[in-house]
């Protein structure tokens, strides 16, 4: 025993001598250890980068804590640098400094850098940018519906109903169920009413996985898992985390159960609202609505409105009228048949009208396939005024896809193609210009829509509309007779008696287990097979009655060997096997007349030579074919009438043509591409330029993406040509590719070699260039030099240039040298700058010199860029107007933003604007003195977020040049960094810090609608800051304030400043975050706290002084109030952090209750004795948490957590229990 307790003397005693005498004598090993870790941690940042690069090509958001980590490590690793400076001076320093340095250089390693070291393994960094709720136009009408008003008055004011959770709107196909809920859920994002909308389109085979995923796809969840219930808990998990949600069933056609989905559904839930869109009210009952609204047929007066807002005004001529009314009551007040019939009759002649007229007015049945039978005349009437047999074709073509589907343009396109649709077309490129057309053309009629989500790449069709068009094709006489089964609940190939008829044959589902041997289907011209089933296999027999077959689409089928019967297809245009495992495809190459052939998304290892027997081919689609490792020599030179190829994710083992012959070879080799002189699109990885033959090889290209050098990314760009180069070298480009530099529209380069590329590129301008982007080149000192340049032959250097990315260019000291043409960079839309040290000058050196304009500029980012002194001169920034994004970081020389030269003296006002900046943020600039120094009076009329951090310099944001370096004018008269002349009317996102010289955040007078939306305020790092945070006349204008948090303002003895009846201004605050203030004394007071009715987090860390969270009050000034106003009654989350002076929480002396309190830590609170001297009554809180684990122990100690009786017990037997450890260690 006297053993252990002298051991324990001697380890009190010694070692924390030995430790103070290691950091004397250990500085070399210290200063080395942090050279290692340091550069672990940069490694660690570059691969970072290169995801986050991935990640936003991908139009992909990077997680705040990954941008918090990269900011994080620059300013670490800036910092050691120093301290790893100061260690190479050695015997130099005497023991103190050797001793510090040593000690620093320890804290480091051991708190920050192995903290961003642990912290920095991110198995996420960043989550698809979600579709923000509904993205649907509202209706375009220049008028509204007088019954379509009191329908969405009622809906709106049920979705404000608490009591109500499912609401149903019904009405019969082509009603217009579908427009009014879009409209009511615009109208309810407009409003505020919901934190989130979302929309899932359920149509009349309901399946259940991809409702899950459209409602995910909404938020930004991806589902992973592979049951559907394993589905339904993520997406459950996801949905109850929204406050308030709206979520949107449109279509549904049999009652489906919400928790199958994964919809939040319980009873006490006032929150989720559900929205169901239904040709049924029995459907809309049966799915537990509480209130159905019926959309029923226009009144005359509205049809009529309706019909003339889409015809035009040509339905008032004399002789018209008449027709055109008689027209419009045949349509029976239907929208979808006044609106297809008028845009079918739109131009046409009175002869036209009146035989539309006489075939309204035909006898037919009340209804066909569920739709009225009146917008089935209409529909079918529009289908049969089509001008072209090839429109017609196109429309039925879309039939075949599943309901509510985005169809792909591109596949109608191969699809016709095989099917010999279109008449008098030489090539794919004609081809995709008449599907085109065509498409505009079903579009003005009503009877193919725009996509929403996927742009230009796809179209949609109306259910009601895909229902006559097939029932159409039905009832063609033998020409277009389709069997189309898609859905889950087809367990099996569908049961004919025969098949003879069908032209087309459309099956989707997951659950086909074997198809039929020796259909006989002669009539068969195309066939679409989705299964996502591995067992399922194809017959050798199963295509020997299909001899007529033209197009075959095969989606997610294992094929290990395709059937033999395939080989006889003689008529084989089109052959789209997507997502399939293939092993053997040998028995392709016997398909001679093959035009299109794409083994998209396949797992394809090898193309064998027999493909090369394909003469006809002239499409060959290998994208994301990352498995392919060999393509026998000779099969691409073969391919002779091939027109496009593409291989993005796919192959990129080239040989080296040496003049070898092809037996000599294992793979292909780039020269093939020679033979191939109808190649007009080509998407290609080539790993080495040395790859690339002295011949020329792209020739005649019209579009292409081709990446040479890395494949570190693809992404998908609005553009049509696209080069990619890294260059570790200056070499020489052979194959053409110099020819490519003058016409492409997408260019980025990377590495040493870029250099010269560069210079070659702005020979003649750019004029093709629409984006540019150029990293790590330290060779390149200048972007355009027009010094060089012959500008008699040029009118302008980068003319549509729309986006410029120039990035870690070490010696670039300008980006234009000389005079600028007058249209140079007047499409620039975004301009990034990242890692410039050597650029001194914005664009040009003397703005006034120039007539460049950047009006079209929308976003700008700056970053690393430590020569430049100033970004936009006065007349340059006047400009801005489309300016919606400026962020600023790591400029080291910056004084000021906006600078205003003595020859602009002149303006008669000295006032800017930047009318569209929604977001600014400005960190780590330690030059800067303001944003700008001679202009009175800025204004941002929509700015939403505004970032201002680490500025040592700055006491006002917007400063007046005269008393910028007025110390004395400064401390007579505190300073405010948001003076009284800048206006922030929008501004909704505030974060503030590292300003230790700014001594106060707002002016006394300010402008009354400056900071009326402000949700959210961050302080930290603010240590001059000597008055409260909040001063009354500010939390007076600022209602809607949610989130606060303030952290390190050694100074600030109040965060909120005493108004009378303030309620209103502080009861929307729900979190709030208070961290190393020194100088609280408390919290709030009485009165304030009591204003916080909505607050539901609260969080208080090292606040030394602190010895309450809610200060005491004089009983006679506010007795009775106390007694019947609880604190806190939203209270959900509280935490009590080192806090060494705090005696209790509040001084509330009656009993009272804190119904939602379920999570309380109170750590390091030795001078706690209670938490109230009245009894506090908390019935959700179970323990409260008293020790935090070591994060460093590798076995992960669990959070020590006590409860006894009641919260006051708990923390009493805290603070005893704290007492006895004291006095055994006294």
């Amino acid at each position: 025993m006297c053993d252990m307790a002298l051991a324990q003397i001697q380890n009190c005693l010694f070692a924390p001598i030995g430790r103070q005498l290691g950091y004397l004598f250990g500085l070399n090993s210290n200063i080395q250890n942090l050279k290692v870790r340091v550069e672990r941690l940069v490694t660690m940042r570059e691969e970072l980068l290169l995801r986050v690069d991935e990640a936003e090509r991908n139009v992909e958001i990077v997680v705040p804590e990954v941008e918090r980590w990269i900011i994080g490590v620059t300013e670490i690793t800036q910092e050691a640098a120093r301290v790893i400076e100061m260690g190479s001076w050695g015997r130099r320093l005497n023991l103190k400094s050797r001793y510090l340095l040593s000690r620093k250089a320890k804290k480091m390693i051991q708190v920050d850098v192995n903290e961003l070291i642990f912290n920095g393994n991110f198995t996420r960094i960043s989550y698809p940018a979600a579709i923000q709720g509904i993205q649907f136009v509202s209706s375009t009408r220049s008028f509204m519906l007088e019954s379509r008003i009191s329908i969405m008055k009622d809906l709106m004011e049920t979705l404000r109903d608490d009591e109500i959770n499912i609401i149903g709107i019904c009405g019969m196909g082509g009603i217009g169920k579908t427009t009014m809920v879009k409209d009511v859920a615009i109208r309810a994002k407009n409003e505020n009413l919901f934190d989130e909308i979302v929309m899932a389109v359920v149509s009349q085979s309901p399946d259940l996985r991809n409702i899950q995923g459209q409602i995910a796809e909404n938020l930004g969840l991806r589902l992973e898992q592979e049951t559907l219930l394993g589905r339904s808990t993520r997406l459950h998990q996801r949905l109850a985390t929204v406050k308030r949600i709206l979520i949107v069933l449109d279509d549904v056609w049999e009652r489906i159960d919400l928790q199958d989905i994964g919809i939040p559904f319980w009873g006490k839930n006032r929150g989720c609202k559900v929205v169901l869109t239904s040709r049924s009210l029995d459907v809309c009952r049966e799915m537990g609505s509480q209130k159905n609204v019926e959309v029923k047929t226009l009144t005359g007066e509205e049809a009529w409105h309706l019909f003339k807002e889409v015809v035009g005004d040509s339905v008032d001529a004399p002789g018209m009228q008449p027709v055109a009314e008689q027209v419009v009551n045949e349509c029976q007040g239907l929208p979808l048949a006044l609106v297809t019939i008028g845009r079918a009759l739109k131009h046409k002649s009175n002869s036209v009208w009146t035989d539309t007229l006489r075939r309204l007015r035909m006898p037919g049945e009340k209804s066909t396939l569920g739709v009225n039978a009146m917008v089935y005349r209409a529909l079918e009437l529009s289908y049969h005024y089509l001008q072209h047999q090839e429109a017609k074709s196109l429309f039925l073509l879309c039939c075949l896809y599943p309901e509510d589907c985005d169809i792909q343009i591109e596949d109608l396109v191969r699809f016709g193609m095989g099917l010999q649709l279109f008449e008098d077309i030489n090539g794919l490129g004609e081809a995709r210009d008449r599907v085109r057309a065509l498409i505009d053309q079903l579009k003005s009629c009503y009877l193919i829509l725009d996509s929403d989500k996927h742009g230009d790449d796809c179209i949609k069709m109306h259910d009601v509309v895909r229902d006559v068009g097939i029932s159409i094709a039905s009832n063609s006489d033998g020409k277009n007779v389709f069997l189309i089964r898609h859905g889950d609940n087809l367990r099996g190939w569908p049961k004919k008696h025969t098949y003879e008829n069908y032209t087309s044959i459309s099956l989707i589902s997951g659950n086909i287990t074997e198809l039929p041997e020796g259909l006989r289907c002669p009539q068969l011209r195309m066939l679409l097979l989705a299964c996502m089933n591995d067992s399922l296999r194809i017959p050798n027999g199963f295509f020997d009655g299909m001899r007529e077959l033209q197009v075959l689409n095969l989606e997610l089928i294992s094929i290990p060997l395709l059937p033999s019967s395939l080989q006889f297809m003689s008529n084989l245009h089109t052959i789209c096997l997507q997502g399939c495992k293939l092993d053997n495809i040998t028995l392709i190459g016997e398909l001679l007349n093959l035009e299109i052939l794409s083994f998209r998304s396949s797992s394809v290892e090898v193309l064998p030579e027999e493909i090369g027997k394909l003469a006809k081919l002239r499409l060959l689609d290998l994208t994301g074919c990352h498995r392919l490792e060999r393509i026998t020599p000779g099969v691409i030179s073969g391919l002779v009438q091939l027109e496009e190829l593409y291989m993005i994710g796919s192959f990129s083992n080239w040989e080296t043509d040496k003049g070898e012959s092809t037996e000599e070879r294992r793979n292909a080799s780039l020269r093939e591409l020679q033979s191939l002189s109808d190649l007009r699109i080509l998407e290609i990885y080539i790993p080495d330029p040395k790859l690339l033959p002295r011949s020329p090889l792209f020739t005649h290209l019209t579009q292409y993406k081709i990446r040479i050098g890395d494949n570190a990314w693809w992404s998908e760009f609005p553009f049509r040509k696209h080069l990619l180069l890294k260059l570790d070298n200056s070499i020489a480009l052979h194959g053409g590719v110099s020819k490519l530099l003058k016409c492409t529209e997408l260019l980025s380069l990377k590495g040493k070699g870029s250099w010269n590329v560069v210079h070659e590129l702005v020979q003649d301008g750019a004029q093709h260039l629409k984006e540019l982007s150029i990293e790590s080149c330290d060779m390149l000192m200048c972007l355009a030099d027009t010094m060089d340049l012959s500008l008699d032959s040029i009118d302008a250097i980068f003319p549509i240039l729309e986006s410029l990315k120039l990035d870690d260019l070490g010696r670039l000291k300008q980006i234009c040298h000389g005079q600028l043409p007058a249209a140079s960079f007047s499409k620039l839309r975004t301009l990034t700058l990242r890692l410039l040290p050597s650029l001194t000058h914005f664009l040009v050196e003397d703005p006034a010199q120039t007539t460049v304009s950047l009006h079209n500029l929308t976003s700008v980012e700056l970053y690393g860029c430590d020569c430049l002194r100033n970004l936009f001169s006065l007349s340059m920034a006047r400009e801005l107007v489309q300016l919606q994004e400026l962020r600023i970081s790591k400029c080291a020389m910056i004084k000021e933003v906006i600078w205003k030269g003595s020859e602009e003296d002149g303006h008669t006002t000295n006032k800017i604007e930047f009318p569209r900046l929604e977001y600014m943020s400005l960190r780590q600039l330690e030059g800067l003195s303001g944003f700008s120094l001679r202009i009175d009076e800025i204004e941002f009329p929509q700015l939403k977020t505004l970032h201002i951090k680490n500025l040592p310099n700055i006491k006002s944001f917007f400063p007046h040049e005269n008393t910028l370096h007025s110390d004395e004018n400064c401390n007579a008269t505190l300073q405010s960094i948001f003076p009284q002349k800048v206006a922030f009317p929008s501004l909704e996102n505030l974060e503030l810090g590292g300003l230790p010289n700014v001594s106060d955040l707002w002016c006394s007078e300010i402008s009354t609608e400056s900071f009326s939306k402000l949700k959210f305020l961050k302080v930290e790092d603010c240590h001059g800051l000597v008055r409260n945070v909040f001063p009354a006349h500010i939390l007076k204008m600022s209602p809607n304030l949610e989130n606060v948090e303030i952290s390190n303002c050694d100074l600030v003895d109040e965060v909120f400043g005493y108004v009378r009846h303030q309620g209103d201004a502080l009861e929307n605050i729900r979190t709030l975050i208070v961290r190393c203030c020194g100088s609280l004394g408390n919290m709030f007071s009485p009165s304030i706290a009591r204003c916080l009715v909505h607050l539901q987090k609260l969080i208080i860390d090292d606040c030394s002084t602190m010895e309450a969270v809610v200060a005491n009050e004089d009983e006679e000034q506010d007795r009775g109030e106390r007694i019947y106003v609880p604190l806190f009654p939203q209270l959900k989350h509280l935490e009590l952090r080192d806090l060494p002076s705090l005696r209790r929480f509040c001084h509330t002396i009656h009993d009272w209750e804190m119904p939602f309190l379920y999570h309380v830590e109170a750590l390091n609170c030795p001078e706690m004795q209670t938490f109230s001297p009245g009894f506090v009554h908390t019935p959700k809180l179970q323990h409260v948490k008293v020790e935090e684990p070591n994060w460093w122990n590798a076995k992960g100690n669990q959070p020590e957590s006590i409860w006894i009786d009641d919260l006051n017990k708990t923390i009493q037997h805290l603070f005893e229990k704290q007492e006895i450890v004291d006095e055994k260690e006294d």
